[in-house]
C-alpha cells in the first residue's frame, strides 16, 4: 500500500525503468504484433519462448510448463530464479510471483462442508507432494534440462517456494499498475500508486470483511 513512499522500491523501479526505456534490451510481447511464429505458437506467452529457441534472445521469463517449447533448441540453455535484491542464505523462502489462481469453494449450502473440505485438502496434499516432484523430475529435468546446474536450480526453488496469495487476488485492480507503468511512457510510477492508494485500501478492507463474515457464518453453521 505504501509503495509510492519505498524509497528502496523506486530506485529499483527506477532502475528497471531506465533499462528498458533504452529500447535495445527488453522486447513487449503483450504490445507487438510479431507474426513470427505464428503458426507455431499457442499463446502470446510461447512467443519469448521461440525467440529463445531461435537464438534471438538471452533471457526469457516465462512458467515452468513453457520449458517443452524449447525441446528442440539447438544452442545450450539453463534455468535460474530471478536473482533477490540481496544475497540470503540457501534454502531460504523464494517468492513466486503470481497474475492469477484458481481457487476452490465449499458453498454453504453443502450438508458436509467438513468431508469436502477434508477431501479438497487431501487432494492438495497429494498434488503437492506427489504429482509437482513427479512433474519436475519427468517431464521438466528429465526430458528438457541439458545440465545438472538447472536441476539443481530445480529442485531449490520447487522446496522452497512459496505464492502470496494476495498478488494474484487483488491483480486486476492494483497490480496492472506495474505493467502500465513499465510500458507507458514516461514515468508515473509513484503518483499512480498514490492514486490507488485509496482504493487498494478499500478493496482489502472489503475482502477481509468478507472472509470474516464467511468464517463466522461457517462457525455458526457447526453449531
Amino acid at each position: 500500500m505504501d509503495a509510492h513512499q519505498n524509497e528502496r522500491l523506486i530506485s529499483i523501479w527506477s532502475k528497471l525503468k531506465n533499462f528498458e526505456a533504452s529500447g535495445s534490451y527488453v522486447y513487449d510481447i503483450s504490445q507487438n504484433n510479431n507474426q513470427r511464429f505464428a503458426d507455431s505458437i499457442k499463446s502470446v506467452y510461447d512467443i519469448s519462448m521461440k525467440f529463445m529457441e531461435a537464438g534471438s534472445s538471452l533471457f526469457s521469463s516465462n512458467m515452468l510448463i513453457s520449458v517443452d517449447l524449447l525441446r528442440g533448441m539447438e544452442d545450450d540453455f539453463g534455468i535460474i530464479p530471478f536473482p533477490k535484491y540481496e544475497e540470503t542464505e540457501p534454502g531460504s523462502e523464494y517468492q513466486a510471483y503470481i497474475s492469477g489462481f484458481s481457487a476452490y469453494g465449499i458453498p454453504i449450502t453443502s450438508d458436509d462442508p467438513e468431508r469436502t473440505g477434508h477431501i479438497i485438502d487431501t487432494l492438495s496434499y497429494v498434488f503437492y507432494n506427489k504429482v509437482t516432484p513427479a512433474y519436475i523430475d519427468l517431464a521438466v529435468t528429465s526430458k528438457n534440462v541439458r545440465d545438472t546446474d538447472s536441476a539443481e536450480m530445480l529442485t531449490m526453488l520447487s522446496s522452497n517456494i512459496y505464492y502470496d496469495v494476495a498478488i494474484g487476488y487483488w491483480f486486476d485492480q492494483v497490480g496492472t499498475t506495474v505493467y502500465d507503468n513499465f510500458w507507458n511512457p514516461g514515468d508515473k510510477f509513484v503518483s499512480s500508486f498514490k492514486t490507488k492508494e485509496k482504493l487498494a485500501q478499500r478493496i482489502v478492507d472489503q475482502y477481509s470483511a468478507d472472509f470474516t463474515e464467511a468464517a463466522a457464518e461457517y462457525e455458526a453453521s457447526r453449531g
